[in-house]
């Protein structure tokens, strides 16, 4: 079961390596852009990856270094686009008019 645990963290470990490397690849080549969402997955998957592969390992500092490469990966998909303002709009509900006007529903 150990060689098992082993094998599947080397495997997710390589998998992680190759998205970042290919995410990289692509902006470098300016087949994608570095604010696309295609480009922010492949750096979060891939990092989340690296680290479960460093963590089967011990080894601290990568994995501490992956955890930071996912949130700013993630904070990327969630301001790329208007995501967040999306999410904001949402959160406060339909908006009221001014008296006479019809209430106007959030846009997103």
């Amino acid at each position: 079961m150990e060689e098992m645990m082993s094998l599947a963290a080397a495997a997710a470990g390589w998998v992680g390596a190759l998205g970042t490397a290919a995410a990289y690849g692509l902006v470098s080549r300016r087949v994608i852009e570095p604010d696309s969402a295609l480009f922010q997955t492949l750096n979060l998957s891939g990092a989340a990856l690296l680290g479960v592969s460093a963590a089967a390992n011990g080894a601290w500092p990568a994995v501490a270094a992956n955890f930071v490469w996912v949130l700013i990966s993630v904070m990327a998909l969630f301001s790329a686009r208007g995501v967040l303002d999306a999410v904001r709009r949402r959160l406060r509900g339909p908006r009221t008019g001014a008296v006479g006007e019809p209430a106007t529903e959030p846009v997103g």
